[in-house]
């Protein structure tokens, strides 16, 4: 998918049996998609919703976030090398200026 993507099932236990709910968890899975830990809860129990681990998403993604910068790093020192510190910068010749200036 070439998008770092976390599921974070929030579904109750009645829901979490049936088969089709852990086939498509399991698809996602071999697309690549990172599924949270989150353990289904008691039908019309409320869930927990203030137990829900949202900093879950943060520990599941760092680790492609940061290869990921680490390769864009690498891209930008290969591709954008730091400029010489032997060579001075030098500035566009006069006459290119002028040239300009008179169209």
């Amino acid at each position: 998918m070439g998008v770092p993507t976390v599921v974070l099932p929030y579904v109750n236990t009645a829901l979490a049996a049936h088969r089709p709910y852990r086939r498509s968890v399991d698809e996602l899975q071999e697309m690549g998609v990172l599924i949270g830990s989150y353990e289904p809860h008691r039908p019309k129990s409320g869930g927990g919703a203030d137990r829900f681990p949202w900093e879950e998403v943060v520990d599941l993604l760092a680790p492609l976030l940061n290869m990921e910068a680490s390769r864009s790093e690498r891209c930008v020192n290969t591709v954008l090398p730091a400029p010489s510190r032997s060579r001075p910068r030098t500035s566009s010749p006069p006459s290119t200026v002028s040239a300009r200036r008179n169209r």
